[in-house]
């Protein structure tokens, strides 16, 4: 498979956007980023050892959409665009600036995850700053409840990941040839 855009992964924490993108990539023998190490990794140039939670400590969550679009931006509009698989983080489909860019640049798979799931991949994660809540399902569940309906509005194809890899990575590609054969 050969695709002119590249292929971004977005859905909820702990719906697999890693884990899935590098499997997927690895199966389609393409490239891979992560956004938010991209958002890192140019972060660190000024502030050596600097990670998402502090990121969002320093300079809070709007600071950091900023940054996130600028990755995205950087990494999906250039032709020929450097990764052809690329993990989006929970948030990314938050600003209305970085919907048009997935929309008008991506082929975009939704990994949707059940609020119970989710709660049972993240419980324990601290280096997620969106959950720091004093009721973290009540968090995961406002989280999707209002990211539900952007990751449905940039999404080509909708991917359930309650499933092994495998048989996730199965899912993106039989949705990849489908969006294939419309394009």
């Amino acid at each position: 498979m050969h695709f002119d855009k590249p292929i971004l992964l977005v859905g909820p924490m702990g719906a697999g956007k890693t884990t899935i993108g590098q499997a997927l990539a690895q199966k389609l023998q393409v490239s891979y980023i992560d956004n938010d190490d991209l958002i890192i990794t140019t972060m660190r140039q000024q502030y050596p050892g600097i990670t998402i939670p502090e990121i969002f400590a320093r300079w809070g969550e709007s600071f950091f959409r900023e940054q996130e679009r600028a990755c995205l931006q950087s990494i999906v509009t250039p032709r020929p665009f450097p990764y052809q698989v690329i993990a989006g983080g929970g948030g990314i489909v938050g600003p209305s600036a970085n919907r048009a860019l997935i929309k008008d640049y991506t082929f975009c798979l939704y990994l949707d995850l059940a609020v119970e799931e989710q709660y049972a991949r993240v419980k324990g994660d601290t280096n997620r700053p969106m959950l720091k809540a004093p009721d973290v399902m009540e968090r995961i569940k406002e989280l999707y409840a209002q990211r539900d309906p952007l990751y449905r509005e940039v999404a080509a194809a909708i991917i359930d990941t309650n499933a092994s890899v495998t048989e996730v990575v199965a899912r993106c590609l039989k949705a990849l040839e489908r969006l294939q054969a419309e394009n």
